[in-house]
């Protein structure tokens, strides 16, 4: 009998149906570990925004401050990466074939790089997938992930909206790093019932064994034994040769289950189901809380790492009852009534409460991410990068728009800064720069562009994101 290498070995045993995604790459497994595939990446979308009247920061470098508005980040500040003159509207001047006045393209190229399809015959209009699939692909791609349901949760918080429904795009079937396409892409499909991502991320670990983490992995370890002992029961019918290539295997077997157990840092118990809930505006507070929790559990529990919010969706009509606003504008008119979009179009001045009610949501999140410093409850914002971004920084402009990054991404990412990219179309490769630095802090560290593949829009990761 031939000696065979580790690697041949495992993919001709009984375990090779549990353990070919990591085989693969077993030689690269702790460089990519390195690499920050593990790390947590939450993209938050924002309806409408800010309008040019109402400042973001104030300040610059390490000494800035949030202003109306946004002043709930403030407890986060040293934990940030706050981005002034973030624009693309020029980029979008040039590029997108379609309805200038809507709101299609600052929604669709916030996440993604990339203006939105239109069929007006122009034939330049394309799209590429958003940078959280993009790394949901990579992470397939490596084997990291291999159950799709595990790749990402995508969570719609519920509003009324028009054109398109989410600005994240799915990776299509024929992807490679790198692509874009001239054809619309598929939406990602989201969840507005707590439950049902509940459902999709811990159904199957709730049926399994208990709650707790040890239980969890004690579970774990019971699989691994089946399959070793299956191949101890064939040790003596082996030649010498082969019993030393077993010998080796299940060595290299049990090393690879002490470093599952040392190198996964995950701590905490499946939350309690929520059930089926109330989604209307008057229960935002309650779902979010929701969301808040299982997503917090599912970085905690490794389920996943790969996050998508949108609260309402593109040009949405999202209604805070709790603000107490009435209608503005005149009765009838399509930008009357107590929504966000509403006050962007008729009263600048409420602005703020809106802006200020969402950086509370998002400041929840960051505090259950921050955890409280036990044993318990580890800090995992350091190992995640949380991107904040919306459609507007002006009306119907996608200049000046407020872009906040919580988190260190494992040491990737440069916090407790204001930087200043610059609104015209000579700093969109900043925007796309911005894009692929999360890829690589996530461990997509071979992708060379992402979005729009023009060589005026891509200049490799923003400098300004590692300090």
């Amino acid at each position: 009998m031939s000696k065979s290498s580790r690697r041949d070995f495992l993919r001709n045993t009984a375990l090779a149906g549990l353990l070919a995604p990591v085989v693969h790459y077993w030689d690269d497994l702790a460089e990519a570990q390195e690499m920050g595939d593990e790390n947590n990446l939450i993209l938050i979308f924002l309806p409408n925004g800010k309008t040019a009247s109402n400042p973001f920061i104030s300040g610059s470098g390490t000494s800035f401050s949030f202003e109306d508005g946004f002043r709930p980040y403030e407890a986060y500040k040293d934990r940030c990466i706050a981005i002034s003159e973030y624009g693309f509207q020029a980029f979008i001047n040039a590029e997108y074939t379609g309805d200038h006045g809507g709101h299609v393209a600052p929604g669709a190229a916030m996440f993604s790089g990339e203006v939105a399809f239109s069929e007006d015959g122009a034939g330049r209009a394309s799209m590429a997938p958003t940078v959280d699939q993009i790394v949901a692909f990579d992470r397939q791609r490596k084997g990291l992930i291999t159950d799709p349901l595990r790749a990402s949760l995508n969570i719609k918080m519920t509003g009324s909206s028009f054109r398109i429904g989410t600005v994240f795009t799915q990776t299509p079937a024929d992807y490679e790093l790198g692509m874009t396409y001239s054809r619309a892409l598929t939406p990602v499909s989201q969840h507005g019932q707590p439950q049902d991502g509940f459902d999709q991320i811990f159904g199957s670990l709730a049926d399994m064994a208990g709650s707790s983490t040890a239980e969890l992995w004690a579970f774990g370890k019971s699989t691994l034994d089946v399959p070793r002992a299956e191949l101890q029961r064939i040790r003596p019918q082996l030649p010498r040769e082969g019993t030393l290539i077993l010998d080796e295997h299940l060595s290299a077997l049990a090393d690879l289950e002490a470093s599952f157990m040392s190198d996964r840092d995950i701590v905490g118990e499946i939350p309690d189901p929520p059930g089926n809930m109330d989604t209307s505006p008057a229960s935002h507070r309650d779902v979010w809380s929701q969301w808040v929790r299982m997503i917090d559990a599912a970085i905690r529990l490794g389920q996943t790492h790969i996050f998508t919010v949108q609260f309402g969706g593109v040009a949405s009509r999202f209604k805070v009852p709790e603000l107490g606003l009435g209608f503005v504008g005149e009765t009838g008119d399509s930008n009357s009534g107590d929504d966000h979009h509403s006050y962007t179009h008729w009263d600048e001045s409420k602005v703020p409460l809106f802006m200020n009610w969402y950086a509370e949501r998002v400041s929840e999140l960051l505090g259950a991410l921050a955890g409280d410093g036990t044993a318990a409850r580890p800090d995992v914002l350091a190992k995640s990068a949380v991107m904040v971004g919306m459609e507007f920084g002006r009306n119907h402009n996608a200049r000046d728009v407020p872009v906040t990054i919580f988190g260190e991404a494992g040491g990737y990412l440069s916090t407790g800064r204001a930087i200043t990219y610059g609104n015209e179309i000579e700093a969109t490769h900043k925007h796309t720069g911005t894009l692929l630095g999360l890829a690589h802090a996530m461990g997509t560290t071979d992708l060379a562009t992402l979005g729009n593949p023009k060589a005026q829009y891509q200049d490799g990761v923003a400098d300004e994101l590692r300090g």
